[in-house]
C-alpha cells in the first residue's frame, strides 16, 4: 500500500464503476462523495500532522504514530479494530503531549478508517514532518549566519 493515496484509490473506484457499466447519475454522485471525503481527509490529515511536529517529542512521536497507523490499516483490513487497547493510551498520551484533548484522541481512534490512513500516510510521504521547534532553531542560525 506504500504510495496510496486518496486520489489512487478514488480512481480505481471510478474506474471500476465505469467498467460496470454504472448510470451516469449514480457515478457522478460518487465521485462527489469520495471529493467530499477527500478534502476532509486532507484537512484532517494536515491538521494532525502539523500538531504532531510542535514540541520537543515530535520526532519520535510522529515516527511512532506511523507506525501505529500501518498497524491500524492491517487490523481494518482483516476487519478488527483498528487499534488495541494499549495503542489507544498510547495515542491519548500522544496527543496530549500536542496539546491535544483525549477526546479527540478517542475519536480519532474510534473513527479511523481505511480512508483517512491512507491519506495521513501519503500526506507524511510527500512531505516529511519537520518538528517546528527545530525548523526555527535552523531558520534563526540562517538568520544569524547572514547578520554576521
Amino acid at each position: 500500500m506504500a504510495g496510496d493515496s486518496f486520489k489512487s484509490f478514488a480512481n480505481r473506484v471510478m474506474h471500476a464503476l465505469r467498467m460496470g457499466r454504472l448510470g451516469e447519475k449514480d457515478v457522478g454522485t460518487v465521485k462527489r462523495l469520495l471529493l467530499k471525503t477527500e478534502k476532509k481527509n486532507l484537512i484532517l490529515s494536515r491538521a494532525i500532522l502539523s500538531t504532531l511536529s510542535e514540541g520537543s517529542q515530535s520526532e519520535e512521536d510522529v515516527k511512532r504514530f506511523a507506525h501505529l497507523l500501518d498497524l491500524a490499516n492491517r487490523r481494518i483490513a482483516e476487519e478488527k479494530e483498528p487499534f488495541a487497547g494499549e495503542e489507544r493510551k498510547e495515542l491519548e498520551a500522544m496527543f496530549g503531549r500536542h496539546s491535544l484533548s483525549a477526546k479527540a484522541a478517542r475519536n480519532f481512534t474510534l473513527r479511523l478508517d481505511e480512508l483517512l490512513a491512507m491519506e495521513l500516510r501519503s500526506q507524511m510521504e510527500k512531505e516529511p514532518v519537520v518538528p517546528k521547534k527545530h525548523e526555527t532553531h535552523v531558520r534563526h542560525e540562517e538568520k544569524e549566519k547572514l547578520l554576521h
